[in-house]
């Protein structure tokens, strides 16, 4: 089948606020629903039950939102009827409790007494902490009038001492020293000197200079030749001792070694790290029921035809005729249907529209049926435009139509609905005893001349020519009559008439081209489809749009 591209549109539920004002439809759980108003366009979220006008809003509009906060913004911002007078008592109290605020700072500035102190009054003197007595009625206080006059404590530095560092010319190690002359006129002196090989003088100015000699280290030799040793010893220094090239496990102290070309048996096996193992392992090697296989056979016969020294239970079977993939439930079964399931597809995680990457801007899907159940809400939208009215009756010259059917009235639960739409009373059917001329019942009389016919009255024999032969016995379920000979025919099995869909390179079946969605073949076997049309479904050009409906 030729590949179109098919461009899908999707309009949601949508109406104006007038018409979903006086609406009653309910929308489904998740169906979203638009009101169209003269601004930004609203939506509502259907939960099953309600109808449009009785579920919230979403979400307000930007201009609700920026209306709404105007709203608050105005509500906040007030005036008082007393407005004037609030003021007066404002600078009232702001005035005086300045007033107050300058008398207390006017105050902090003004030098004060201890408190209980009186003016002009000496209550104590102290000498160096003691009290005077008062019958002394005279303080002496001396004042030194020149330092000589003080005394000064221990440990007091009075005056500055100044040192004075120095060294001497061109001395040896061991004689350099640094000499400290104060101005008090007391000296000290520091030796330094080096040790090892490291020595302290002066040069011919008097600076200090530090020698030091370089040793280099020189590690002994251990008495083993250089070169490559496979087996060393060492001492308790670390030095290598001795060296050797063993050629035997048994020269490197190794004496449980396996020897080269050991076999073993199953016994002498008990386990093995599974990981240690590397390579290839032939599959054939392996046990059956190791690990699952999958098989590949060219059709069903072939797949009957299998043992199991092909596939076991677990094992996956595909038949390359057909497509089709078979896991293997029963390996006892091997020769039926009985003994395979047929792979199908399970339901795939759901995926947000913008979860997907790499997706085509078009899709190309080939003609198919369509379940109605696989599109959200449709059917839900097909029942809402079923037809609602009553009923039309047929007339002689005209069918009737579908619809409700009238609702009888109180005392007529013994009618009957006719064609013409009407309630109407059954026509007598009593019948009388048939006589030779009219139908009717068999009289009991009639019945009892019936059971008297001797059995081999009129005996019938049935002619055994070509084509007078009954069905022969025997036969079962699936199979059919096959000629055998001239006018005889025997049962025999079907073989396999299920057919495809036919498309251009494979003969099969072809769904009749009639109606308005009807789907037609070519000549060279391309199936197209002339219309979809749906209240919900409508063609656009090349476009297929989806439409939500209204509020209606």
């Amino acid at each position: 089948m030729a590949n179109t591209t098919l461009n899908t549109r999707i309009i949601l539920c949508n109406d104006t606020t007038v018409n979903w004002g006086t609406s009653e439809k309910v929308l489904l759980k998740g169906e979203l629903g638009i009101e169209i108003t003269g601004g930004a366009p609203k939506v509502k979220v259907g939960n099953g039950t309600d109808t449009f006008k009785a579920l919230p809003y979403i979400t307000m509009t930007p201009p609700e939102i920026e209306a709404a906060i105007q709203k608050a913004v105005q509500a906040a911002n007030h005036s008082h009827a007393n407005k004037s007078i609030l003021d007066g008592i404002q600078v009232a109290l702001t005035n005086a409790l300045k007033a107050n605020y300058d008398a207390a700072f006017a105050h902090s500035k003004a030098p004060h007494a201890p408190v209980g102190a009186q003016a002009n009054i000496i209550e104590s003197v102290k000498v160096n902490g003691a009290p005077l007595p008062i019958s002394e009625k005279a303080v002496n206080v001396s004042v030194p009038t020149k330092v000589s006059q003080l005394t000064n404590d221990s440990g007091f530095v009075s005056t500055d001492t100044k040192y004075n560092l120095a060294t001497a010319k061109s001395l040896a190690n061991g004689n350099v020293k640094i000499d400290l002359v104060g101005t008090d006129g007391k000296n000290s002196a520091v030796n330094i000197k080096g040790t090892g090989i490291a020595s302290v003088t002066t040069d011919e100015t008097g600076s200090i200079v530090v020698n030091a000699t370089q040793r280099d280290y020189v590690h002994p030799t251990s008495g083993v030749e250089a070169g490559t040793y496979k087996s060393v010893t060492v001492d308790n220094k670390g030095h290598v001792t001795a060296g050797t090239n063993p050629t035997t496990l048994a020269g490197y102290g190794i004496v449980d070694a396996i020897q080269k070309g050991t076999k073993f048996g199953d016994a002498d096996i008990t386990g093995m790290n599974a990981n240690k193992l590397t390579g290839t392992i032939d599959i054939a090697r392996l046990p059956h029921g190791a690990l699952e296989r999958c098989k590949i056979v060219a059709d069903d016969v072939a797949r009957f035809k299998l043992t199991t020294a092909d596939v076991q239970t677990g094992d996956t079977v595909k038949v390359t005729g057909t497509g089709k993939m078979y896991f293997v439930k029963d390996d006892s079964k091997l020769n039926v249907e009985d003994g395979y399931e047929v792979y199908t597809a399970g339901s795939a995680t759901s995926v947000p529209w913008s979860g997907v990457t790499g997706k085509p801007s078009t899709f190309t899907p080939s003609a198919h049926n369509q379940d109605i159940s696989t599109i959200n809400g449709l059917q839900a939208a097909l029942d809402s435009k079923a037809a609602n009215k009553d009923m039309t009756g047929a007339t002689s010259g005209a069918n009737g139509t579908h619809g409700l059917v009238p609702a009888p009235v109180a005392g007529a639960q013994g009618k009957y609905l006719r064609g013409d739409g009407t309630w109407q009373t059954p026509p007598n059917t009593t019948y009388g005893n048939a006589t030779g001329s009219n139908a009717g019942l068999m009289s009991p009389a009639d019945k009892t001349k019936l059971d008297n016919i001797a059995p081999n009255a009129n005996n019938y024999v049935h002619p055994t020519t070509p084509g007078n032969k009954h069905i022969p016995t025997g036969g079962q379920a699936g199979q059919f009559l096959k000629w055998s000979a001239d006018g005889t025919a025997v049962w025999a099995a079907d073989n396999n008439t299920t057919y495809g869909i036919a498309n251009a390179s494979t003969a099969g079946l072809v769904k009749s081209a009639t109606g308005a969605n009807k789907v037609s073949v070519d000549g060279s076997g391309i199936m197209s489809v002339a219309s979809v049309s749906t209240d919900t479904i409508v063609n656009g050009g090349n476009t297929l749009i989806l439409n939500g409906g209204g509020a209606a």
